[in-house]
């Protein structure tokens, strides 16, 4: 089966989670568990970038995800140069993303190159 690919370039601001997740299950026309979980992920992962990027008009979160027939690749990079790992989550509302990647992908992984780059598997 060939693959079905979604590539998008979002602003930082507080949507950005939103239209990711949307543009994504939507797209890629994924259902059930799958969708439930990609979609969790994506705002994790999303979300993270728009926390953790400084507000500046050349900055933006970019996501490519595509769906083979078994499994869903998404990857989100953003322009802030840190490297992120997971860490015990804070209590008040927060630092849950990495853990629930961790938790919840099949494969993932964050590599920083001057622009950080978290990706994650999803099979189905």
């Amino acid at each position: 089966m060939d693959a079905t690919g979604v590539t998008l370039r979002l602003p930082i601001c507080s949507e950005t989670p939103r239209v990711a997740r949307h543009a994504v299950v939507d797209g890629l026309e994924l259902q059930g568990d799958l969708a439930h979980s990609a979609a969790l992920l994506i705002s994790e992962a999303v979300s993270n970038s728009v926390l953790h990027t400084t507000l500046d008009e050349t900055e933006s979160v970019h996501v490519d995800a595509w769906w083979s027939g078994t499994s869903v690749h998404i990857e989100v990079c953003d322009e802030g140069g840190g490297l992120r790992h997971p860490s015990p989550a804070r209590s008040r509302g927060g630092g849950h993303g990495l853990n629930l990647i961790s938790q919840l992908a099949d494969r993932w992984g964050v590599h920083s190159d001057g622009h950080t780059r978290i990706w994650f598997e999803l099979t189905g």
